[in-house]
């Protein structure tokens, strides 16, 4: 599969949680295959305290990039659950369009250690996080 069916089959097969993220579309999958970028749009719904996004939307969105980046290495036949998440908030993130990048640091038969970055449409930087998940087989 070349970059581009890829890219149309992962956003296609979404599943329904990301919807709540904010319609959460992989728009590059890197060449080393171990980073995606996935851009998520933020509305009222996502906002408190006037259109300060609310920070579990921004660990969801990290957490999403960063598991897509390792379902893309694995040719989707596991699964990251999640064993520990820490995010770092240096900016609010506002209303509008923000971007997720994740990916992999290092991958073991069992365990994957992953990081990602929130950027928003200027491409400044909102938050970092780091994880460790769990592989579990899709089978």
């Amino acid at each position: 599969m070349n970059k581009q069916e890829k890219l149309a089959a992962l956003n296609a097969n979404r599943p329904p949680c990301v919807a709540t993220l904010g319609q959460g579309r992989v728009t590059d999958l890197n060449s080393d295959g171990q980073s995606v970028t996935v851009e998520f749009t933020s509305g009222d719904e996502h906002c408190h305290s006037g259109s300060v996004v609310q920070g579990g939307f921004i660990a969801g969105m990290l957490d999403n990039a960063m598991s897509i980046a390792v379902m893309v290495e694995c040719d989707q036949k596991f699964t990251p659950a999640t064993l520990e998440l820490k995010v770092t908030y240096l900016k609010s993130g506002t209303q509008g369009t923000n971007i997720a990048k994740g990916w992999i640091v290092r991958m073991g038969r069992t365990i994957v250690f992953i990081e990602g970055e929130l950027h928003n449409e200027k491409g400044e930087l909102l938050a970092k996080a780091s994880s460790t998940a769990r592989l579990l087989s899709r089978s």
